[in-house]
């Protein structure tokens, strides 16, 4: 409820169902391990994984700070992030059938995302610095992302919703995954690349930059394509 809890050891907290820090409480993991049921981390508490290990079996709500290095892993329900946490670089692991939900692109901060469940980003702006891996699903909701990590070893789904962008300068940031896009995809390349994702749906695809998007028939979209900068070129007689 106030203070600060400094961890000495692996596992000090037992088997504990939630671990709740009031406004302007701590908990510093030291770099040991802990496993709880879920988090609920008020407004202005602070919680430093410091190259500590930290698994949350049922989500939860961190509405405080999340800062330093290590692990943070979602393994089943909902992770609520709110507030941005731009001191964080711990990897964070959302296993398969979790979800991490954040409105601000620096929830999880800097960290790598092995994202085999959903990462999911809603009514936000701006640049998404982590990198991105596994196969699982990137949402957009309502939100205009710049995807700035390389994502290479992500091929799961990048999904933008009809009031969301989401903005790709090199081929590395979508890495191999599909594009599913009802809103709208950007190509903001300055230098040539080949696009290898499959990318359908409704939504406008347009293209900025000086340099040229190669395309082949993974170009499945159905709505507006918008060259103003640079060139597509198309690869064949399907594209």
């Amino acid at each position: 409820r106030s203070g600060n809890l400094l961890m000495q050891n692996d596992n000090v907290l037992g088997q504990t169902s939630e671990l709740r820090l009031a406004t302007e409480s701590g908990f510093d993991m030291n770099g040991h391990r802990q496993t709880i049921g879920k988090l609920a981390a008020a407004a202005g508490s602070l919680l430093n994984i410091n190259g500590g290990s930290l698994t949350l079996e049922h989500g939860g709500s961190a509405d405080g700070v999340l800062t330093g290095s290590g692990e943070l892993n979602v393994n089943a329900d909902t992770l609520t992030i709110t507030g941005e946490n731009s001191t964080l670089t711990a990897t964070t692991t959302i296993a398969e059938g979790a979800r991490v939900l954040m409105n601000t692109t620096l929830g999880l901060g800097s960290g790598d995302i092995v994202a085999a469940g959903t990462l999911s980003i809603g009514k936000a702006a701006g640049n998404l610095y982590n990198n991105i891996s596994d196969a699982g699903l990137v949402e957009l909701n309502g939100s205009d992302v710049v995807l700035v990590g390389n994502n290479s070893a992500f091929t799961g789904q990048f999904s933008i919703d009809a009031d969301s962008q989401l903005t790709a300068s090199i081929a590395e940031n979508l890495g191999s995954a599909d594009v599913s896009n009802t809103g709208s995809l950007v190509l903001n390349s300055d230098t040539d690349w080949q696009l290898n994702n499959d990318v359908y749906g409704s939504g406008r695809v347009t293209k900025l930059g000086a340099g040229s998007v190669t395309v082949g028939d993974n170009a499945a979209w159905t709505g507006q394509t918008d060259i103003e900068q640079g060139g597509l070129v198309l690869g064949n007689a399907t594209s």
